[in-house]
């Protein structure tokens, strides 16, 4: 049986990521066929993901706010939320906070789906929660 290697060319195709994805249903955005799709991290964008929860704990905060984990869970889901047809950002990452008006119960689905395709699981959003709180006690 013949194998098929990857080429340069392959990995060259920006459309051709290789990352799952899937189209999530939100029709609290919309109507009953509202969806939006969601991918999983890349390699790079693990890292920023990373980096970014990692910038709170630099903050001099007290105790880890509920603001702070809509913000964290709104960050997957703007870095995940792909255009299905160009597989680009549909947000841009200063307009992460359109996010943070809507549904908490949207942006939590949504955060859920990206981190279960980034092979991450949700409770890490807990972790990172009580890790933020022990590191500033």
């Amino acid at each position: 049986m013949a194998k098929n290697y990857i080429t340069a060319a392959m990995l060259l195709d920006e459309l051709n990521t290789g990352l799952k994805f899937e189209d999530v249903p939100v029709p609290e955005l919309g109507d009953a066929d509202t969806v939006v799709r969601i991918r999983e991290l890349s390699g790079n964008e693990r890292v920023e993901y990373n980096d970014y929860v990692q910038s709170f704990k630099t903050e001099n905060v007290e105790d880890v706010a509920v603001k702070d984990i809509i913000n964290i869970m709104s960050k997957i889901v703007q870095i995940t939320m792909v255009d299905p047809v160009t597989g680009k950002r549909v947000l841009s990452d200063s307009q992460v906070n359109v996010l943070n008006s809507k549904s908490p119960d949207v942006i939590t689905r949504l955060a859920t789906k990206a981190l279960e395709l980034s092979g991450m699981k949700p409770e890490q959003l807990e972790e990172a929660k009580n890790s933020l709180k022990n590191d500033q006690s």
